[in-house]
Parts: structure tokens; C-alpha cells; sequence
């Protein structure tokens, strides 16, 4: 499947290979990108600007709306984004930590930590 809107992509050693669109959503592969799915509930928005995945193995993506977090005991994505301000445009993992670039600044979030806070710098 031909995706030319593709603005995201995360290679996943254990769930497979996402790809966000911009407008179509987000589809996964677990064929090393032969068949393609959509995998879009719990994100409202079908923009997916950026991935990341922690050292946990744990999946986020980012979109207009806020940050999502894969959960695959409910095969769905929920929010992440309790305390993330502007829209968020890029995310990395570091060790410990989730950064969130947006449109007000960058925001860091603790692992297991319920909440965003500004990135000190």
C-alpha cells in the first residue's frame, strides 16, 4: 500500500512498523510493510506528526490533539497529554524521560510521572 502523505514512521522490533499520515492516520504492518491496517482508535485526529518509542518498549504518538500512547491490553491508543501545552510537533525518548516539542515550547515527562512539565534548560 501506497501511503504519500506519510509524515511519521517507527520501526517497533516487537510490534512492527507504524506509519502516521497527514490526514489519513496511522496504520501499522507486522509484515515488514507488505499489508498495512489502520490502528486509529482512541486518536481523534487523523494527522500523526511524530513517534517515539521508550526504553520500556512503550509506543507514543503525536498529533494535533495531544500525545497517545499505545495500550495493547485494550488494542487502542489513550492520552498522554495531561499537563502538554501547544501543539505537539515532535516527541523523543531518552532513558528516563519523554520530550514533547510544541508549539509553546519543549515539555518533558517522567517515566510512569502522570503529567508534562516545561523542559528545564
Amino acid at each position: 500500500m501506497l501511503f504519500p502523505s506519510v509524515r511519521a514512521v517507527l520501526v517497533d522490533p516487537i510490534r512492527g512498523l507504524f506509519a502516521g499520515t497527514e490526514g489519513s492516520g496511522l496504520f501499522r504492518s507486522k509484515d515488514a510493510g507488505e499489508t498495512w491496517v489502520p490502528f486509529n482508535e482512541g486518536i481523534p485526529s487523523r494527522t500523526i506528526r511524530a513517534f517515539a518509542r521508550d526504553a520500556k518498549g512503550a509506543q507514543y504518538a503525536a498529533t494535533p490533539d495531544g500525545v497517545y500512547r499505545a495500550d495493547w491490553n485494550l488494542s487502542r491508543w489513550v492520552s498522554e497529554s495531561e499537563g502538554l501545552h501547544g501543539v505537539p510537533a515532535a516527541l523523543m525518548a531518552g532513558p528516563e524521560r519523554l520530550y514533547a516539542a510544541t508549539s509553546l515550547g519543549l515539555f518533558e515527562r517522567a517515566m510512569g510521572a502522570g503529567a508534562w512539565s516545561r523542559a528545564a534548560l
